[in-house]
């Protein structure tokens, strides 16, 4: 099937639009690393990144749960808490997300 040049326009439109808006950030980073406690940030090459952490149990065998494009760690806020019963788990957070 041929695809007009409009469809093929809409077709490519449609998930960066998405992908656009679901990455912009709804407050400034500045605000949020004043609401949320300090020990929440690791540095990381001069820049801090957000990490969430629950659980316990040694590092070496830590569940590790990182995020897609266009998530953050807050996407395992319902995943983390099940396995924090048994593991220590850890949800660092992209630069920029």
């Amino acid at each position: 099937m041929r695809y007009t040049p409009r469809v093929r326009r809409w077709t490519l439109l449609a998930p960066l639009s998405l992908l656009l808006t679901s990455c912009a950030s709804l407050r400034p980073f500045e605000e949020v690393r004043r609401q949320v406690p300090a020990e929440e940030f690791v540095e990381v090459d001069g820049g801090l990144v957000h990490v969430e952490q629950a659980g316990s149990g040694d590092a070496a065998d830590a569940v590790v749960l990182l995020h897609g494009f266009g998530a953050s760690s807050y996407g395992w806020r319902k995943v983390m808490p099940g396995l924090a019963e048994s593991y220590r788990v850890v949800a660092p957070d992209f630069y920029g997300f």
